[in-house]
Formats: C-alpha cells, sequence, structure tokens
C-alpha cells in the first residue's frame, strides 16, 4: 500500500483491510468492493451491499473512492498482488453479487 492512501485523513485503510480479510458479512462485502477496485474484470460488486455496512467502513470506502477517483488511479496502482493475498485466499471466489 502507497502512501497516498496510509496519508488519506479520513480513510482508515488499516480497518477497512482487517474487516475485509475476515469470514463476516460485512468482511465479504468490503472483500467484494476491494476486489472490485483492484480487479474489475475479475471481480464484479453490487453497489447495494454498501448499504449493509456499518458506518465506519461505509465512510472508509467512501475515502477510498474519493482518493481514487481525485488522484485518477485504479487500486491496483496502489496495492499490490502479495498485499492483496489475504483477501484473495478468503473471497477470491467471488465473482458475482
Amino acid at each position: 500500500m502507497t502512501s497516498t492512501l496510509k496519508q488519506e485523513p479520513h480513510l482508515n485503510w488499516e480497518r477497512l483491510w482487517d474487516l475485509a480479510a475476515r469470514d463476516t458479512s460485512g468482511g465479504r462485502r468490503i472483500a467484494r468492493v476491494l476486489l472490485s477496485l483492484w480487479d474489475g474484470a475479475t471481480f464484479s460488486v453490487d453497489l447495494q451491499d454498501l448499504l449493509c455496512l456499518d458506518p465506519g467502513p461505509f465512510h472508509d470506502l467512501l475515502a477510498l473512492l474519493a482518493v481514487l477517483h481525485r488522484e485518477n488511479l485504479q487500486l491496483d496502482r496502489l496495492v499490490t498482488p502479495h498485499q492483496m493475498q489475504p483477501i484473495l485466499h478468503l473471497w477470491g471466489t467471488v465473482s458475482s453479487p
């Protein structure tokens, strides 16, 4: 993960990563969004999943989207395959909403 994400004041990146690597319904929802942002050709997401998240992770994902939009970046430019491995290991087969 690059300093662009670590320095974003409204984004709790560690919370997102920790939750996405957990085998919970919230973790699955967050992982779907992250995987879709990282490799949208392989992973899809139902945006309604965002509406089921707790406020903290919901706002973290919105902040992540704002960073990607502002910097005109894709998540795969900020996060390596190695860093995605825990999420891919747990949720990599989740390819449709």
